[in-house]
């Protein structure tokens, strides 16, 4: 409840901008009178956190399998006999 008003409409609103931009919108939303309140948030802070999250999990996630694929072309490649285009190993 704002001013006594128990109705309204409310609008939720996703910005990219500079500084500036976010300034400039609060100023022409406190001047409009339909305007009751309004409310800014920040959260490129918590954007930027999730994003390392996730991208320390993917590598876990790539480097976790990379010795599995390793694994397996090992073995295929130990039970290959030399071919024409292969020459034969020497001891």
């Amino acid at each position: 409840m704002v001013h006594k008003f128990r109705e309204g409409i409310y609008i939720l609103m996703t910005i990219e901008g500079a500084g500036t931009v976010i300034h400039e919108l609060e100023r022409r939303l406190r001047v409009t009178e339909q305007v009751i309140k309004f409310l800014t948030v920040r959260v490129d802070e918590e954007h930027k956190r999730l994003e390392k999250i996730k991208a320390l999990r993917d590598s876990r996630k790539k480097a976790s399998a990379q010795p599995a694929a390793a694994a397996e072309q090992a073995p295929a490649a130990a039970g290959e006999a030399p071919t024409a285009d292969m020459p034969a190993a020497t001891v």
